[in-house]
C-alpha cells in the first residue's frame, strides 16, 4: 500500500517535470528532490511478493 503510493507519488512528479512548458528553476529543483526522495523510500520498501499458500 506504501509502496504503490509512492510508485504514484514518483509517476506524477515526473509528469510535472516534462510539462510544457517546464516548472520554474525552484520548482523544478523542488520536484528533483522529492523525486530523490521518493527513490530512496522505494528502496527501503521492496516490492513484497505473495508467496503460494502451502497446504498441511
Amino acid at each position: 500500500m506504501v509502496r504503490r503510493r509512492l510508485v504514484e507519488e514518483r509517476e506524477d512528479i515526473f509528469e510535472a517535470l516534462a510539462r510544457k512548458p517546464g516548472p520554474s528553476t525552484s520548482e523544478r529543483i523542488y520536484l528533483e528532490n522529492q523525486l530523490a526522495r521518493r527513490r530512496w523510500l522505494l528502496e527501503r520498501y521492496p516490492e513484497l511478493l505473495r508467496r503460494p499458500h502451502r497446504e498441511k
